[in-house]
């Protein structure tokens, strides 16, 4: 009996995707720079709506777990994301840190 699934699987049992479905998947996403930028913030701002809602929407106990590891999750990824497009902006421009070396 031969398996009659949609997606064909490898040699190894694994299940492959089509060629053309793969690459459209990995393909780069470019934004335009403005929405590059504004991302951790927009981040930010879902997380603390989402805190705000979870404390402020009555009868909804059920959803409050939810928006609480939304919340905590929107905000981990935004501070992380600000701190290191800050890092590394300030490895590949050093007149950020002549400030630093100023106090030194």
């Amino acid at each position: 009996m031969q398996n009659s699934s949609a997606i064909p699987a490898s040699h190894d049992g694994r299940i492959s995707f089509p060629r053309q479905i793969r690459n459209f998947l990995l393909q780069k996403l470019w934004l335009p720079r403005i929405i590059y930028e504004a991302l951790p913030y927009l981040y930010l701002f879902l997380g603390i709506i989402a805190l705000v809602s979870a404390v402020h929407i009555p009868g909804w106990a059920w959803m409050l777990p939810y928006a609480i590891l939304f919340s905590l999750i929107c905000l981990h990824v935004s501070l992380a994301v600000i701190a290191l497009r800050y890092n590394y902006r300030c490895d590949k421009e050093p007149w950020r840190n002549s400030r630093l070396d100023d106090e030194k």
